[in-house]
């Protein structure tokens, strides 16, 4: 990935590939390697302590939701994550957000927080359409999350 962002004319960093500490703070550590027309990549299984009555979705689509949640995207961001086997406590393996999940949330009235709160991001990223759906893989390495930033 590192060498196809460098042929694509970006910089390219991998800042982790044991990222287990708590979800928000694997996203702070992320995005603050955020630059411009750079690719940030990182590998784990960040830690959620999930409630005891919870929806659907898994890790990663969490992860997805909180980055939106708390407003880490940017008109030039792209933050993918998801499950290398595929299957994120579902069958998506993760899900992209960008600038134009932010108008189909506003446009769908749909408040990232009460699905956050739920643990139940499946439903949210099912009703705006960017969940990655790869069904089962046949690995299970790590969960991938990559940002890019374009601009």
């Amino acid at each position: 990935m590192v060498l196809k962002a460098r042929e694509l004319g970006l910089d390219a960093e991998i800042i982790s590939t044991e990222l287990y500490e708590e979800t928000h703070l694997a996203l702070d550590k992320i995005f603050s390697a955020e630059k411009e027309n750079t690719v940030i990549i990182a590998a784990g299984e960040p830690k959620m302590k999930v409630a005891e009555r919870h929806g659907k979705g898994g890790r990663s689509l969490h992860m997805a939701l909180m980055a939106l949640n708390n407003k880490k995207i940017n008109a030039d961001s792209v933050f993918i994550t998801l499950a290398s086997d595929g299957l994120d406590n579902s069958d998506a393996a993760g899900a992209i957000v960008d600038a134009t999940t932010f108008e189909k949330m506003k446009k769908l009235d749909l408040e990232c927080e009460n699905y956050l709160n739920g643990f139940n991001s499946y439903p949210f990223f099912a009703k705006t359409g960017d969940m990655i759906m790869t069904g089962p893989t046949g690995a299970n390495v790590a969960d991938l999350m990559i940002l890019l930033n374009k601009k």
